[in-house]
């Protein structure tokens, strides 16, 4: 058994593609919060193949690391270092790994089905990480500061809100449904067009502040779920929930607010009201949003012309389509296409 270790510099990127032998490994440390990183492999010296793909981390102005591989290991490999306190986003498009937080097990991935998944480091913390031969793994890691979490709690605080467990307590693990658009940003950091450097580092930053986003988003609105009673229609924030989630399921089909309220068994009135005071924004906004969100997906995944797009979106007019969503995204339809 061969093994190598390091220590980490500043470097923004660090990226390798073809084969990968087991001292470069290290230097995928130098642009993550990964200290003392060292990796062994049965029966292989230090210059021996041991990942072959594609492999890139990025430290970005933000403060977000982004390590991103589409590898498949030659042998099996066995992974630690010390992690810096921080709140890490995981989207694994394929296969899985053995993982432990300290002494923790976590299996990161869900083998064929593309999973979301994140932890919580109050504390640094050593990690471990192990890989077997012919294991193929499609992933985007982001390691988010603890900056970033404690503003998050300080604005969940001022809102008189709880704080989710998965923000504050040490080695907290959770998953989600990574949607179709997440899916897709993951797969453009793991195969990125050319461009200048920093055009790369800027457009891999604003991909993984998206996924992020998603990420937060789930935990607040679950967070925000497990305040309910044990009978959620009882309450109006649960009976929001409801409405937002059949928005959710019926957003590519005729909705108006008459058939929203009584597919929900509510007013117009009463199902605005429990809506507005629970997410800030009316029924039709949501509507709007959502279906523009769809769009995106629908031109950017599924290939659909604009002008398809905003049908189903909806909109009549193309014009005030493309004006809506520019509003929304800061960019023009034509801009989904890679």
């Amino acid at each position: 058994m061969s093994g190598v270790g390091g220590t980490g510099t500043s470097n923004a990127t660090a990226s390798f593609e073809g084969e990968v032998s087991l001292s470069a490994l290290t230097q995928t440390s130098d642009a993550t919060r990964a200290q003392g990183f060292r990796i062994t492999a049965d029966n292989s010296h230090l210059d021996d193949t041991v990942l072959r793909g594609r492999m890139n981390n990025i430290l970005a102005p933000s403060g977000l690391s982004i390590h991103v591989t589409d590898t498949t290991g030659t042998c099996d490999t066995d992974a630690t270092w010390r992690m810096q306190a921080a709140f890490v986003v995981a989207v694994v498009l394929e296969g899985s790994l053995d993982t432990w937080l300290g002494d923790r097990p976590m299996t990161l991935g869900a083998g064929t089905e593309p999973i979301g998944q994140y932890w919580n480091l109050t504390d640094e913390t050593p990690i471990r990480r192990r890989s077997k031969r012919g294991a193929h793994i499609r992933k985007v890691i982001i390691g988010v500061p603890r900056e970033w979490i404690q503003t998050v709690l300080k604005d969940l605080a001022d809102a008189d809100a709880p704080s989710p467990d998965s923000l504050t307590q040490h080695r907290a693990i959770g998953t989600w449904r990574p949607s179709r658009h997440v899916q897709s940003l993951a797969e453009q950091l793991i195969n990125p067009t050319q461009d200048l450097p920093v055009m790369r580092i800027l457009s891999a930053e604003s991909k993984a502040t998206e996924i992020v986003y998603e990420a937060f988003r789930h935990i607040l609105d679950a967070n925000q779920r497990g305040e309910q009673n044990s009978d959620p229609s009882l309450t109006e924030a649960g009976r929001a929930q409801q409405i937002r989630q059949y928005i959710l399921d019926n957003v590519a089909s005729p909705l108006s607010l008459p058939s929203i309220a009584a597919a929900m068994g509510m007013s117009v009135g009463s199902m605005q009201s429990a809506f507005k005071s629970t997410y800030k924004l009316t029924v039709g906004a949501f509507i709007r949003e959502q279906r523009l969100i769809a769009a995106r997906d629908w031109i950017e995944l599924d290939g659909k012309r604009v002008s398809e797009a905003a049908y189903l979106a909806g909109y009549d007019n193309p014009a005030s389509f493309s004006t809506a969503f520019k509003r929304m995204f800061g960019f023009a339809p034509s801009g989904c296409r890679r």
